[in-house]
């Protein structure tokens, strides 16, 4: 079902997943209808862009979809799991956020709005322009904060609301032993 013509909500988010997915196929990203999420595996990472419908949509009444993007990582989960007296978390969650929450991230500001990242798609005439908005927030910064997450000396490039809520157990892992 296209984009325009889905009336449910859920059809209208497996629908906007289907369209943000086509350009970036070439990124490595395949749609995922189950978990309503863009991903792309390389090596032990996996990066996600989440579609997220809210509780409250109604056919016709309301339909708001915000994003999340999120990378899990393999490896850290095996470094945790070796480490869990220093590491946070035992799990293989390495950092996410709200799209909108990176969305500036090239325009000087430490952090975007929650609200760059949620689309409304209530209104059939507006929902490509309101998805073709999110698409290019993700090629112009989703795509590199992910670059920038994907070691933790990189993660310093950045914006400072990632360090802030998820890269201690990540930190740790760089960090030199402590003496005796």
């Amino acid at each position: 079902m296209s984009l325009v013509e889905a009336s449910s909500p859920r059809d209208v988010v497996q629908a906007a997943g289907e369209w943000l997915a086509e350009p970036l196929t070439e990124s490595g990203f395949v749609w995922v209808p189950g978990k309503s999420s863009l991903q792309r595996t390389i090596g032990h990472r996996t990066e996600e862009i989440h579609l997220q419908g809210a509780t409250r949509n109604r056919a016709g009444k309301m339909n708001e979809v915000s994003t999340q993007v999120v990378v899990w990582d393999r490896d850290l989960r095996g470094w945790r799991r070796a480490n869990p007296g220093i590491a946070l978390r035992q799990n293989d969650w390495l950092v996410g956020h709200p799209l909108g929450y990176v969305a500036h991230r090239r325009n000087g500001y430490v952090y975007g709005d929650y609200r760059d990242g949620v689309m409304s798609l209530l209104d059939p005439d507006v929902r490509v322009a309101a998805v073709m908005a999110v698409g290019a927030v993700i090629h112009d910064a989703v795509l590199p904060w992910f670059a920038d997450t994907a070691a933790p000396e990189s993660m310093a490039l950045a914006p400072e609301v990632t360090l802030g809520l998820a890269a201690s157990s990540c930190a740790r892992m760089v960090r030199q032993p402590r003496p005796g």
